[in-house]
């Protein structure tokens, strides 16, 4: 399942900037800390959890002791550096190729509640029923009103063939009622398209996923055939869609851009890195439009940013998630890992993605639900 991180979930994978994502080294970082008397402190916890593994009353997993403890650490830090399991690891890699372990479902989150956004055709979602539109208020009894994305993002996590119950309200329904259904191996893609009246090009991407950007202009060239206008106009969905890869935001960017930065990294302890668009694929004197909302959030801001500063698109909804951070992340032996922000992302003309503040769209409007764009795209 993909449940949405700002209001939707999309992660990175490692050796890769995913808004951006780096395969760290822990040797460097292993000196400073010889060097360093900050680390005389670890005699301290070594000293407790000695004493915990003797004297404790009960036996406890020292290898779990040490996560938890670990886990804690980085609590401390911003909200997108975090300790990941082995388990989780994998989980994000294969969601920066497309795949994933889940129930089939994007959801998003509206007035505070979980909604069902999309259902994946031959998915678990979609062989118990669900659809979109229906509010799933629980999972295996835990309530789900009123929870950031992220912690959404990791009730729905769970191993291939792991089951769960979901609790779900469907418009028209009384009351509430319990699914059963097990989570499999799922392929997500990474855009939607359509033509809509009047030759304009409907393209949705779902996530800087590798490739996506081939698969973009693919879909526009795909749409192009089909239409009697050439270059109309295009209307690219970025609703719902938390980011991915930064090379993959970077070359989508590109499509658009024939020159000029598109965004640049600056970290504390690395020199700046410029991104610069030397494509342009696409006509500069098509129209485009872009749709954004409160869920759109790094490698999505990216492009958006880079493409309304840069005045190829006006952007189309309601103010943008803000997450301007880059994570890398730091691999151990266990396959465990630690995800670190160590950079801040900028866009062309220097300026930030202000956390929790994020882009001002051009053309302020509520957006329709996406479920609803796409029923009425399947009837028209």
């Amino acid at each position: 399942m993909k449940p949405v991180s700002p209001p939707r979930a999309t992660l990175f994978v490692a050796g890769l900037f995913l808004t951006g994502l780096a395969l760290g080294s822990w040797a460097g970082r292993a000196a400073v800390a010889r060097a360093t008397s900050p680390y005389d402190g670890l005699d301290r916890f070594a000293r407790m959890l000695t004493a915990i593994e003797a004297d404790y009353v009960e036996a406890e997993d020292v290898d779990h002791l040490l996560d938890a403890a670990v886990a804690g650490m980085v609590a401390e830090l911003d909200p997108h550096s975090r300790w990941m399991s082995a388990d989780a690891v994998r989980e994000l890699e294969a969601d920066a190729d497309g795949s994933a372990i889940g129930f089939g479902i994007d959801v998003g989150v509206r007035e505070g509640g979980v909604v069902v956004l999309d259902v994946l055709p031959g998915s678990p979602a979609e062989r118990e029923g669900l659809t979109a539109g229906d509010r799933i208020l629980s999972i295996d009894g835990v309530g789900l009103q009123g929870l950031e994305l992220t912690e959404i993002e990791e009730r729905f996590q769970g191993a291939r063939g792991e089951p769960s119950d979901l609790e779900v309200l469907r418009e028209g329904w009384e009351a509430p009622v319990r699914m059963a259904t097990k989570r499999d191996s799922i392929r997500i893609p990474a855009t939607e398209s359509a033509l809509l009246p009047g030759d304009v090009m409907y393209v949705r991407v779902v996530d800087f996923q590798r490739h996506c950007a081939e698969e973009l202009a693919a879909d526009v060239a795909r749409l192009q055939e089909q239409a009697t206008t050439p270059w109309k106009g295009l209307l690219l969905d970025l609703r719902d869609n938390t980011g991915g890869l930064l090379d993959e935001a970077v070359a989508v960017a590109d499509l658009f851009l024939d020159e000029g930065p598109i965004v640049s990294v600056r970290g504390r302890s690395r020199d700046e890195q410029v991104h610069r668009a030397s494509s342009g694929a696409f006509p500069a004197e098509m129209p485009v439009f872009v749709l954004v909302d409160g869920v759109t959030a790094s490698a999505s801001e990216i492009v958006a940013g880079a493409l309304q500063e840069t005045g190829r698109a006006r952007l189309v909804g309601t103010p943008t998630y803000g997450k301007g951070s880059v994570q890398q992340l730091y691999r151990n032996p266990d396959g465990s890992a630690l995800k670190l922000t160590v950079a801040r992302y900028h866009l062309p003309s220097g300026a930030p993605i202000l956390s929790r503040q994020g882009l001002q769209p051009d053309i302020r409007v509520e957006p329709a639900p996406r479920s609803s764009v796409r029923e009425r795209l399947r009837t028209e």
